[in-house]
């Protein structure tokens, strides 16, 4: 992640002050933002996961299909795991 900083600066053989526009960059913002962008791609996995695996499991009858196909849109993150916890248990 980049933030801008504002300086003032001269012309040279100018007198007047003009604003320029430097980006800054840190360690820590940059470590951060590739932590966050992995944890969203590992939570985009687990939902398309749990999605893909409601819709093959041959268990569950059309309308608990529908009803953690909701949950899951719903709530995508914590849908897919109770999912994951309770649904893959459930036993015709």
């Amino acid at each position: 992640l980049c933030f801008l900083e504002t300086r003032t600066g001269k012309i040279p053989g100018n007198q007047e002050k003009i604003p320029s526009i430097q980006l800054k960059s840190g360690l820590l913002e940059t470590l951060s933002a590739i932590f966050i962008f992995i944890l969203v791609i590992l939570a985009a996995i687990i939902v398309i996961t749990a999605f893909l695996d409601v819709i093959g499991n041959k268990r569950l009858s059309g309308n608990d299909k529908i009803i953690w196909i909701i949950f899951i849109v719903v709530a995508p993150i914590i849908g897919s795991l109770v999912y994951f916890i309770l649904g893959k248990k459930v036993k015709n």
